[in-house]
């Protein structure tokens, strides 16, 4: 009977955590003023430095409100992305090519938003300003490359890794065969009293 309701919950929460679903792979994104720090993929090196360390293909800064794109090379001492003297805004950033989708991990994202909210009047750069970047951003209107084992409604023109509806079906087959093991044990039970 517990075996039955294990499988039942799983079925009816497939969205629930797996316990061998790995850190997602995407951005460490802080907040210093005007200043904003971003480490590509920060979990992805055992040396402790970002998978993809700065300055790799560059890291792409894209407007939300006006969708403005700035490329940003500019990178601090821990080998991540330093964007100096950023405007009041909420941004999308992400690197110009893109990660690579991993299934092992719980998501790997395009993208991450920040929000920075300090004025410029205090800001001096000690770094090149971000350059005018003119091709389309690589993620469209879609936040993940993948989520864990295919569980993304992203659309497919992402270019991901996306399998949609393949771990549902194998919740649902899985909630079926409980639901049929149950319904056999209690016509047994029955013919047996």
């Amino acid at each position: 009977m517990q075996r039955i309701t294990l499988v039942a919950v799983l079925a009816l929460f497939p969205a629930l955590a797996r316990p061998d679903s790995a850190a997602p792979r995407g951005y460490q994104i802080s907040v210093d003023g005007s200043s904003v720090i971003i480490c590509a993929d920060p979990y992805g090196s055992p040396t402790g430095l970002p998978g993809r360390p700065c300055p790799d293909q560059g890291l792409l800064r894209r407007t939300v409100t006006t969708g403005d794109t700035l490329l940003v090379g500019t990178c601090n001492e821990r080998q991540c992305f330093l964007d100096e003297c950023v405007p009041p805004g909420t941004y999308q950033y992400g690197l110009a090519v893109p990660l690579d989708c991993s299934a092992a991990s719980s998501a790997t994202y395009y993208y991450d938003v920040q929000v920075v909210t300090a004025p410029l009047q205090a800001c001096t750069r000690t770094q090149p300003a971000p350059a005018q970047h003119f091709s389309v951003v690589p993620w469209g209107s879609c936040q993940y490359v993948c989520q864990y084992r295919g569980k993304t409604g992203c659309p497919s023109e992402s270019g991901g890794c996306s399998t949609v509806g393949g771990v549902l079906t194998l919740d649902s087959a899985a909630f079926l065969a409980g639901m049929l093991l149950w319904a056999r044990r209690a016509r047994r039970t029955k013919v047996q009293s």
